[in-house]
């Protein structure tokens, strides 16, 4: 009987130990439990806040690409009078005997490059006329001769353009060369940065050089890349 009697009181001794740490396992776990959800609202409250910040970088990144659009518009139609001549290095003086064929009415003129030698090379010029007119016609007279020379000196007459509309119209650079290979020649680049192109007495605008490289491998007459 004092066998039994002892086991018994060894036995709750060790159960109540085992009762302790239970009770001291469980409030740990309710502690870890805390900070879990704790943790969790955290989370939750920091998704919040980058959805809330994703949502701010989309509009202010609409917003600018609406405002760079209009400030390059902006530029766009500032330089509508505008004409850039290169003039070859070998020439003195010609602007003003050269312009004299089809007297335009001019604004302005000034250098934008200057030569630093013989071989460097050609100089800039922007040219801007009074109107419109005067300046369509003027590039109308230049685009109607393959080579422009005056005096045996090679002059170019150019569209003065915004930098960022003339990156988006070069472009075009490979899609055109495809075309010109395809024997597809009557195509043109239209302000800003799109591509007119007429083929079998049909016209065709296209807004991107993908655009036009899927209508390439479209016509069955040109086999797919």
């Amino acid at each position: 009987m004092k066998a039994i009697q002892s086991f018994k009181q060894e036995f709750h001794a060790e159960m109540g130990g085992v009762m302790a740490a239970i009770k001291t396992t469980q409030a740990d776990i309710q502690k870890c439990g805390g900070r879990i959800d704790e943790a969790e609202q955290r989370i939750s409250t920091a998704e919040d806040e980058i959805i809330g910040l994703k949502n701010e970088v989309e509009r202010l990144t609409k917003k600018s690409k609406i405002l760079t659009n209009k400030v390059e518009d902006l530029e766009g139609r500032s330089r509508r009078n505008n004409i850039r001549i290169l003039e070859s290095p070998k020439k003195k003086k010609w602007i003003a005997d050269i312009l004299t064929i089809t007297p335009p009415i001019l604004e302005r003129a000034h250098r934008i490059t200057t030569r630093q030698s013989s071989t460097s090379r050609p100089r800039t010029f922007i040219v801007k006329c009074l109107n419109h007119r005067d300046r369509e016609r003027i590039m109308k007279a230049a685009k109607s001769h393959k080579e422009l020379t005056y005096k045996e000196n090679k002059v170019s007459f150019l569209p003065d353009l915004p930098a960022e509309t003339y990156r988006q119209q070069r472009q075009y650079d490979g899609v055109r060369k495809k075309l010109r290979e395809y024997g597809l020649f009557k195509h043109r680049i239209i302000y800003p940065a799109r591509l007119l192109l007429t083929n079998e007495e049909r016209t065709y605008v296209f807004d991107t050089p993908a655009d036009v490289d899927a209508y390439i491998k479209s016509l069955k007459q040109v086999p797919n890349d």
